[in-house]
């Protein structure tokens, strides 16, 4: 949710904002149009399929987690539940082990509380941008499971022409531990981006 509060900030204050780079954005517009609500299905459900990869799988039969007995230990439940967040947030699944802290950070009972706060004339925050000048990137990866293949941000990208998006291939929602090189490279060059 951290694009929504830049986006929320950067509507509010926008003689604050040089320069406003969302990675992995969850939501630009909300509630998103029925119009464009298409998008984000096919999303979901690319995003469903490509969570029962193999590689899933594998690696919870690497570390012996799809057992019925014994029962698994604390540690060995929390390292399922990591796995399982894993293959939402990473395509290299095998990386599960660097998203330390995923149970105190993604409690999705949290979600709908959250949810409960946000105004009731929702946002549209490609609106606010086409209204002020300073530079937009978006950078996000190609397997993320909020936008799975990335058709509803190109779309929204195209509404405001001067919005630089980057895709980085084989990257899921934690773009930066899936392609750390890439990922530092592209944001480098967004950082660069106010002073073409």
């Amino acid at each position: 949710m951290g694009a929504v509060l830049a986006g929320a900030y950067a509507a509010k204050y926008p003689q604050r904002i040089r320069q406003l780079i969302l990675l992995a954005p969850a939501r630009l517009k909300y509630p998103v149009p029925e119009e464009e609500n298409y998008l984000l299905q096919q999303g979901w459900k690319a995003s469903e399929e490509f969570t029962g990869r193999s590689e899933v799988t594998q690696e919870f039969e690497k570390y012996n987690l799809n057992r019925k007995s014994p029962a698994l230990s604390s540690r060995e439940e929390t390292a399922r539940y990591r796995i399982n967040m894993a293959k939402l947030m990473l395509y290299d699944i095998s990386k599960w082990t660097l998203l330390n802290d995923g149970k105190a950070i993604f409690k999705a009972h949290l979600f709908p509380l959250v949810e409960s706060t946000y105004p009731a004339s929702g946002w549209n925050f490609l609106r606010e941008f086409n209204k002020q000048q300073y530079p937009v990137s978006i950078i996000i990866g190609d397997h993320d499971f909020l936008d799975f293949k990335n058709p509803l941000i190109k779309k929204w990208a195209s509404e405001v022409p001067r919005i630089k998006l980057s895709v980085i291939e084989r990257a899921g929602h934690v773009i930066w531990l899936d392609q750390p090189i890439e990922f530092e490279k592209q944001l480098l060059l967004h950082l660069n981006n106010d002073q073409d």
